[in-house]
């Protein structure tokens, strides 16, 4: 079921930001269809009201947050949302870094009916993205940060690169 891997080289800067953001919500949108998704998405799906969107994606980071370990990568490697899942499953744990978190929050949003989308975030006036999360919402357009990641929210003034699932 996992046993593929790609190798991508993609170019430098902000067009490389934006073909790695399309490459995971890529990979997020092909977990959508593994049974363990829908199984885990589930579960979460009973620790909150529906309706309650904020609260949702407050448990789907907690979730997150408790089931994965943060590694930094040397190498830029994505892992795919099933295969995360799978491997939680299986041992308890996943290791990541920021876009396999991102990618994780967000296919277990969608699979609880909430919309998703990946951003990225730099500094002003630098060049390279630094970081990335997922964003959780509803139909009427109400967007929630689920970065599990960090405990502190994205800083204002920074910009951002974003790509709807």
């Amino acid at each position: 079921m996992f046993d593929f891997w790609e190798v991508r080289e993609i170019p430098e800067g902000p067009a490389g930001t934006l073909e790695t953001l399309n490459a995971m919500a890529e990979l997020v949108r092909g977990s959508l269809l593994d049974p363990i998704t829908r199984e885990t998405g589930l579960h979460l799906l009973t620790m909150w009201r529906p309706g309650d969107a904020r609260l949702g994606v407050s448990r789907i980071t907690r979730w997150v947050r408790q089931h994965m370990a943060y590694v930094n990568e040397p190498i830029e490697t994505l892992h795919g949302p099933a295969w995360m899942l799978a491997t939680i499953e299986a041992q308890g744990r996943v290791w990541g870094d920021c876009d396999d978190a991102a990618m994780l929050t967000a296919t277990l949003g969608l699979s609880c009916g909430l919309a998703a989308r990946l951003v990225a975030i730099r500094p002003p006036n630098t060049e390279d993205f630094v970081h990335v999360f997922s964003e959780l919402g509803t139909v009427s357009d109400r967007w929630f940060v689920s970065d599990p990641t960090s405990r502190r929210p994205p800083p204002r003034d920074w910009e951002r690169m974003v790509v709807q699932i």
